[in-house]
């Protein structure tokens, strides 16, 4: 019997054991963090419909006397920060995109004055994206005096995920994470 371990015994065991490491960090982080099961390793992935672009994203303006639902541009500036925020939406990510929320004026267009039946949802643009809107329509074009400059005292931002009800037939969203800040600009 040979008392000396080869380095191909030890090798054989430190695979599985790292394998075994990293899922049972994938497992913490995924239900401690909400860290999508489908990123950090991918463990679980196809046993989850919360992958980061079934998850849903929400972002208000509060003002005195309202609460204005938007949309958050779709453009090179946020792209990263919302991805980082939907996969990994712990409070330093997502007050990250608040802060960068929170650094343009911005001008909305509110649906409700639009269409009263609709929820109190707004087209919003940053100032840089306005000043491309009325170069597009024209200075004197009568839809850009639909917009108003919004001036929020918190901008709020929800990251929510799509899950199966516990009897497994009905797909339900469930908060994950809810920041507010408050505005400076």
């Amino acid at each position: 019997m040979n008392d000396k371990v080869s380095i191909n015994q030890v090798l054989s065991f430190t695979t599985p054991a790292l394998l075994v490491l990293i899922a049972c960090l994938q497992l913490i982080i995924s239900h401690q963090y909400n860290l999508s099961q489908w990123k950090g390793g991918g463990f679980g992935m196809f046993s989850t419909v919360d992958r980061p672009n079934a998850r849903i994203f929400h972002a208000y303006f509060i003002t005195e006397n309202d609460t204005i639902k938007f949309d958050i541009p779709g453009n090179e500036q946020f792209d990263r920060l919302h991805e980082i925020a939907y996969t990994f939406p712990i409070n330093s990510y997502l007050d990250q995109v608040l802060s960068e929320l929170d650094q343009f004026d911005w001008f909305c267009l509110n649906q409700k004055k639009v269409k009263p039946d609709t929820d109190n949802w707004a087209y919003c643009f940053t100032s840089t994206e306005m000043e491309l809107y009325a170069l597009e329509l024209g200075e004197d074009s009568h839809e850009l005096s639909l917009f108003h400059q919004i001036d929020p005292a918190f901008i709020r931002i929800e990251v929510w995920r799509k899950r199966y009800h516990s009897n497994g037939s009905i797909l339900e969203k469930s908060l994950i994470n809810r920041r507010d800040m408050k505005s400076t600009s």
